[in-house]
C-alpha cells in the first residue's frame, strides 16, 4: 500500500517503457507498478533489492471487489523466468495490490 506523492521525475524517465503498458507515463502509473512489485517482493519474501529485476509485462482492466475493497487492474510481472500475477486497486490518492502465482 501507497501514497500517490511526487518524487524526482527521473524515475518516469527510467521506467517509461513499462509505464506504457499501464497507459501514460505519470505519478499515478508509476505507484501502480511499485505497488505492484512490492506486493511481489513480499509475496515471494524477497528483499526489496530484486525489484529491479522485475518487468511489468502486461495491463489489464480488472473487476473484483473482496471485503469492501475494490480491485481494477490484473498486471502480470515478469521475475527469474516465472509470470505472477497482480491485482491492484486503488482508492483516492492510495495505491494497493495483492500477488500471487500466475495461472494463465
Amino acid at each position: 500500500m501507497e501514497i500517490e506523492k511526487p518524487r524526482d521525475n527521473s524515475l518516469l524517465h527510467k521506467y517509461h517503457t513499462e509505464l506504457e503498458h499501464i497507459s501514460r507515463t505519470d505519478w499515478h502509473s508509476f505507484y501502480t507498478m511499485r505497488t505492484a512489485k512490492e506486493s511481489l517482493v513480499k509475496y515471494l519474501d524477497l528483499t526489496f533489492d530484486v525489484i529491479e529485476d522485475m518487468t511489468l509485462l502486461e495491463v489489464h482492466d480488472f473487476d473484483l471487489v473482496y471485503n469492501d475493497i475494490h480491485f481494477n487492474k490484473k498486471i502480470v510481472i515478469i521475475f527469474r523466468g516465472q509470470s505472477y500475477s497482480v491485482i491492484h486497486g486503488e482508492k483516492d490518492d492510495m495505491n494497493y495490490a495483492i500477488s500471487n502465482e500466475y495461472t494463465g
